[in-house]
């Protein structure tokens, strides 16, 4: 009876083993280290910032002098956007880098529109012309 016993345990063990060596996958493993697809919120920051220069401008709290200064920043992240994707991919240090020169220009966006100069609003909608 100890055999049996035995026999059927492990039997047992060995059905169990073999259905979930079948359940399991092979482990994800990123294509390459150290590299990032872009992701497509750069894009959706870039033109939410460009916004806010239009809606600086258009209500007089940015000047266009400062409109153009701003928006050649934006230029300037941009091209650096292309030279990183330029390759096919995106790595971490180009997208911490874009991202670093993105939270600069937010933050000089929102020190242009809340200090004390004003202008008057333009005629022609706001948009400064590139």
């Amino acid at each position: 009876m100890n055999i049996r016993t035995t026999l059927t345990a492990l039997s047992l063990a060995l059905a169990a083993a073999s259905t979930f060596a079948q359940g399991t996958t092979a482990p994800v493993v990123p294509p390459v280290a150290g590299a990032a697809s872009k992701a497509p919120n750069m894009d959706a920051r870039e033109k939410y910032q460009d916004k806010r220069i239009d809606k600086g401008v258009a209500s007089g709290e940015i000047s266009q002098h400062e409109a153009k200064r701003l928006k050649k920043e934006q230029r300037a992240i941009d091209r650096a956007q292309k030279r990183a994707e330029a390759d096919g991919q995106v790595t971490d240090k180009e997208r911490a880098r874009i991202d670093r020169m993105q939270d600069k220009a937010s933050k000089d966006i929102h020190r242009q529109r809340h200090d004390e100069q004003k202008a008057k609003p333009p005629v022609d909608g706001g948009v400064p012309k590139q």
